[in-house]
């Protein structure tokens, strides 16, 4: 029986400038390289992460326990690093994780959206109101 490979980290992504890193403690970077770990593309402004895949990661990292996962989750999160929601996929408990970076782009995509919708529902209102008239 071949024994399971331990899965290795990924270095951190440069999705957080380095001056941001000196503020966070080792274990805070490798949890943050972990959850990096976890992104389907470099293109992916959030993705899902399960708990048992990261307790499998932090299994690399013996300084971090179980315990002190959510912990350090939460503590990036405070920091404005990542932006997470503890939730499920398929039953299967994790995080959804953005960079919190990310997340102007999304309102700005989003309000822009919603921009577009009114300028049309104008536009709409216009020509319906010239046509009547």
């Amino acid at each position: 029986m071949a024994s399971e490979e331990k899965p290795k980290l990924t270095p951190l992504t440069d999705s957080v400038k380095s001056s941001t890193y000196k503020e966070l403690s080792q274990n805070e970077c490798i949890v943050l390289g972990m959850l990096d770990s976890c992104r389907p593309g470099p293109d992916a402004v959030s993705w899902f992460c399960s708990w048992e895949h990261l307790v499998k990661l932090a299994s690399v990292a013996p300084s971090i326990a179980d315990d002190r996962l959510m912990a350090i989750v939460g503590t990036l999160t405070h920091l404005k690093i990542i932006d997470t929601c503890v939730g499920s996929l398929n039953g299967e408990p994790g995080f959804y994780v953005s960079r919190w970076q990310h997340r102007a782009r999304l309102r700005h995509d989003f309000m822009q959206h919603v921009l577009d919708e009114r300028r049309a529902m104008v536009d709409r209102v216009a020509e319906q109101t010239t046509t009547a008239a």
